[in-house]
């Protein structure tokens, strides 16, 4: 009861109440919010239910009715007052003469009932809009979750579920006696045949016809919020494939999912599960094909803030499940010693770390400026330079150059190969004039830097006439610049 007041002088102020509908000001977006919340409770009078009654019927014309009890409004005149500072003349015409209210003996009344809720509708998220001075449009997006568990053809009862939004976009406009709705909509208005809500068959769509293939990129999305099991994995895995081949789509949709109601029912669904699946999917994949997530990760461009925070999700996933495997984490930042790889960062034991390698000359560094001591080992076809640390010895690469033939990143790119090669292999590798190409007389570098993931890692190949005069591995944070 209390809450009503309040709304109610909110409302008043934005209709006019208490200035001209000249001098009113012009509201502001929260105030455009604040009027559709108070004019969605007068329309559910009508619509949802009645206003609350007392339990003494009164027997008038052959009909039972029951006397209001609701602060503010004891009369037919007030129910009208509060129903034209609402809405325009033709909503509130037609509302005050559906017969629901009638004022008997001076008290206001009515026959009561209520036509209950959707069950369909989980919530519905606003959004408003200024489209000029004198008129504003509300969104509403109304979000649909049913779930049911029939049984199917094959005698068991399978998840059958009926996800996803549907919206309407409603005026509010400034008329002669104040700001005004134009147009409405009951407050649980889902639309079930609106083409982005669906009724999802987990059995059909997946095992008997495999229809899940050709959903929509948000069809797929809404799948994944109650598939589990057997029938996540097939559809877990497209979506991951879209999103290397059209990320920018798939974090539209993700973002949306990701900023839905949905998220507030927690289990059994796992929103950020989905949110970040293919972060996940790609921590388990061949190295190659992670090296082909982390291109997509850094080519991607983000539309919105929403967008933007999806992809920090899959980078965090990505990192999360790849973070207790050295060679998972460093392995695109790697040479193919005989088929083995020498990756960046901390080693097992002393050099050469099981490698087979020989130092044709090694130079030592004493620790300077904080950082730690560093040894420069030459093996010929490429150069090691790794940190030595003070207190247990242990020692950790942190800057790889190759430059003579015969030796490849774990990528396949040797000296000698050319822009078009390193291009296949890198292909987010961006072309810039890096310190250091003056070594080699290299007229630039291609530098391989996979975003935020890799930090300081980076790969540069330093491109001479068109073909790779040297290779350089790096993680700046580890390590050290040479002078």
């Amino acid at each position: 009861m209390k809450r009503i007041a309040p709304i109610f002088l909110t409302l008043c102020l934005l209709a006019g109440c208490a200035a001209s509908p000249e001098q009113a000001p012009p509201p502001d977006e929260q105030a455009v919010l604040d009027a559709y919340a108070a004019a969605s409770e007068v329309y559910d009078w009508f619509d949802l239910h009645t206003l609350p009654t007392g339990i003494e019927a009164i027997q008038s014309d052959g009909d039972v009715y029951y006397p209001v009890e609701y602060d503010g409004i004891q009369t037919m005149a007030d129910l009208e007052t509060r129903v034209r500072a609402c809405f325009s003349p033709e909503i509130s015409d037609a509302l005050l003469s559906d017969g629901s209210y009638r004022e008997i003996g001076g008290t206001l009344c009515c026959a009561g009932g209520a036509r209950g809720q959707n069950v369909y509708l989980l919530d519905k998220t606003l959004s408003a809009r200024q489209v000029d001075e004198n008129h504003w449009t509300v969104t509403i997006t109304f979000w649909a979750d049913f779930v049911d568990q029939p049984i199917q053809a094959d005698g068991h009862p399978h998840t059958v579920s009926t996800v996803g939004y549907s919206q309407r976009t409603l005026d509010y406009e400034k008329t002669e006696t104040g700001w005004r709705f134009t147009s409405f909509c009951p407050s649980d208005d889902l639309d079930l045949d609106a083409d982005t809500v669906y009724t999802i068959d987990y059995y059909q769509d997946f095992e008997v016809t495999g229809a899940y293939r050709d959903y929509s990129d948000w069809q797929l999305v809404c799948y994944l919020i109650y598939a589990d099991g057997a029938y996540a994995e097939a559809p877990s895995d497209l979506l991951y494939q879209r999103f290397l081949e059209r990320p920018e789509d798939i974090l539209d949709a993700l973002a949306l999912l990701d900023n839905s109601p949905y998220r507030e029912k927690g289990p059994p669904m796992n929103i950020d599960a989905v949110v970040s699946g293919p972060g996940a999917s790609a921590a388990w994949l061949s190295f190659d094909q992670q090296i082909e997530f982390l291109n997509v990760l850094g080519r991607c461009q983000p539309q919105t803030e929403a967008e933007q925070a999806v992809l920090d999700k899959i980078r965090a996933a990505y990192e999360r499940n790849t973070a207790s495997t050295k060679e998972a984490v460093n392995s695109q930042f790697a040479l193919d010693v005989d088929g083995k790889l020498l990756c960046l960062g901390a080693q097992e034991g002393s050099f050469p770390w099981g490698y087979g390698l020989t130092a044709e000359s090694r130079t030592d560094h004493e620790a300077s400026d904080g950082a730690d001591p560093f040894v420069e080992a030459d093996c010929g076809a490429f150069t090691v330079s790794y940190n030595v640390s003070p207190e247990d010895g242990a020692e950790s690469v942190f800057r790889i150059i190759v430059d003579a033939p015969g030796i490849a990143t774990a990528g396949g790119i040797a000296v000698g190969s050319s822009e078009a090669d390193v291009l296949a292999a890198y292909p987010s590798a961006v072309a810039v004039k890096a310190v250091g190409e003056a070594q080699w007389d290299a007229d630039y570098g291609l530098v391989f830097e996979p975003g935020q993931w890799a930090y300081c890692k980076h790969i540069t190949f330093f491109m001479k006439d068109g073909a790779v005069a040297a290779i350089e591995i790096e993680d700046l944070m580890d390590g050290r610049l040479l002078s």
